[in-house]
């Protein structure tokens, strides 16, 4: 079976403004014969870093821009559906773990790899995800 690993938003701004150790790490698990998956939840994520302004810590990207982008993440990775069951898994992780603020956004993204049998995750917050059922690696660990 091949081995699946979700990308975390952050590695795949990192791809799309074409940042090396991101760019080494993936084409390293796609020669490896790894399925790269995108959630909608990262492309949605990605559209809003890559939309915002530069002086809020954003790309400063247009829409058309953007899109482009995003139609060549689609073009090259996976795309997964939203699971109907997301909810109640979300509920219940977020409720069990204590899980506070933003990292609830994390806690969401767990549970929808969990429903699709995914737990690898290629990220550059691998301790967002300590807590989470994920095998998180960085792009310098690939």
């Amino acid at each position: 079976m091949t081995t699946r690993w979700l990308l975390d938003t952050n590695v795949v701004v990192h791809l799309a403004t074409q940042q090396n150790c991101c760019v080494a790490a993936t084409v390293r698990l796609l020669l490896a014969g790894c399925d790269l998956i995108l959630a909608p939840q990262v492309l949605f994520e990605f559209w809003s870093v890559a939309t915002k302004p530069l002086k809020k810590n954003g790309l400063g990207w247009s829409s058309q821009q953007t899109r482009k982008i995003v139609d060549a993440l689609l073009r090259t990775f996976s795309l997964l559906p939203e699971p109907a069951d997301l909810l109640p898994c979300w509920l219940d992780i977020v409720t069990r773990l204590d899980i506070r603020g933003p990292k609830s956004y994390d806690a969401r993204l767990a549970c929808w790899a969990l429903l699709h049998g995914i737990s690898n995750l290629l990220t550059h917050n691998k301790s967002d995800f300590a807590l989470l059922p994920f095998s998180a690696k960085e792009p310098g660990e690939i």
